[in-house]
């Protein structure tokens, strides 16, 4: 058996940690002996504390055959790749090349992330014919600008595209069948309403498997309480900040996920900082999630400045 996964996550926060080895225990418990291939940004970062890279290989380790796409989010020029000790278990694979191979005869092209246009190109010169292609790359029907790609060859079934996170089933421009796998927990606010599966992949179809979670957002009154100490809230109806992170001290609470009470109308507004600050942190976060270029993402961080600088000037 063939289990295809796509993006984890694993980060340190809570209860993100929590969920994603979860995830890898519940995979481990169903298909310890199944080949897992998982579609790339098992980690969140390059960076991570070492105790959450022990526990990950602790588990991963145990499986028959697990195998792993390079993603975008695993690499950096100061401290490499965060998956390079994992060349240490014989059982663990890393794609980090343009990869053909067989198993179980079903015959796969692999696809790791690339960035570089040098590269994406021979990705879009391919000519072949396999079962699946498996990639970590931004298909055109999903791609922010310019950075998507559209495979030309014709896969016998499927397509299966990981690094976006929400799940898609579509035919492309080739009359080609593609999978968007999606991210297998919630790595951020508004992908808690995505169905979430892993995929048993055959020689002549795949089947998909829904994946249970740990926790969810959740819209809370103030006063209320959630019906999941997992979940991450927002709180609405607030007397204040400090009031609600004081009641909620236990529970996780979203950033910006408080609503204040106006006291004048009584309309319930959201407590989104609308700051310099926090709207260029967002959109470094944004250049960060879909591996936008350094270049421009400088350029847009000094354009923002710029913007911002202007408009505070004419409001004051």
């Amino acid at each position: 058996m063939i289990i295809f996964c796509g993006d984890l996550h694993c980060k340190e926060e809570s209860p993100f940690r929590e969920s994603s080895l979860n995830f890898l225990n519940w995979l481990y418990d169903n298909y310890k002996d199944a080949t897992i291939i998982q579609g790339g940004d098992l980690f969140d970062s390059s960076s991570h504390h070492h105790d959450l890279v022990f526990e990950v290989i602790s588990i991963i380790s145990k499986f028959k055959d697990f195998r792993i796409l390079s993603g975008n989010h695993g690499i950096s020029h100061r401290l490499g790749h965060i998956l390079k000790p994992f060349d240490n278990y014989p059982n663990i694979t890393v794609y980090n090349e343009l990869s053909e191979v067989e198993i179980e005869g079903i015959k796969f092209i692999i696809l790791p992330f690339k960035r570089s246009e040098s590269d994406l190109h021979v990705y879009r010169e391919i000519k072949g014919v396999w079962d699946y292609s498996l990639s970590h790359l931004t298909p055109i029907q999903e791609s922010f600008g310019d950075e998507g790609i559209e495979l030309s060859f014709k896969p016998r079934v499927a397509h299966v595209f990981a690094h976006i996170h929400r799940h898609r089933e579509y035919t492309d421009n080739f009359g080609n069948n593609c999978l968007i796998a999606g991210s297998v927990v919630n790595t951020r606010h508004g992908e808690q309403d995505w169905g979430k599966y892993i995929f048993e992949l055959s020689k002549n179809s795949y089947k998909k498997i829904e994946v249970p979670q740990l926790f969810t957002y959740e819209n809370i009154e103030f006063g209320e309480f959630p019906e999941n100490k997992n979940n991450i809230l927002n709180i609405f109806n607030a007397p204040d900040k400090d009031s609600a992170s004081e009641l909620y001290k236990d529970y996780h609470i979203r950033d910006s996920g408080i609503a204040i009470k106006d006291a004048q109308n009584s309309n319930n507004v959201k407590d989104i900082n609308f700051n310099k600050d926090s709207i260029i942190s967002k959109y470094i976060e944004f250049c960060q999630l879909e591996a936008v270029s350094d270049t421009l993402k400088n350029l847009g961080i000094e354009y923002l400045s710029n913007y911002l600088e202007i408009s505070q000037i004419k409001e004051g």
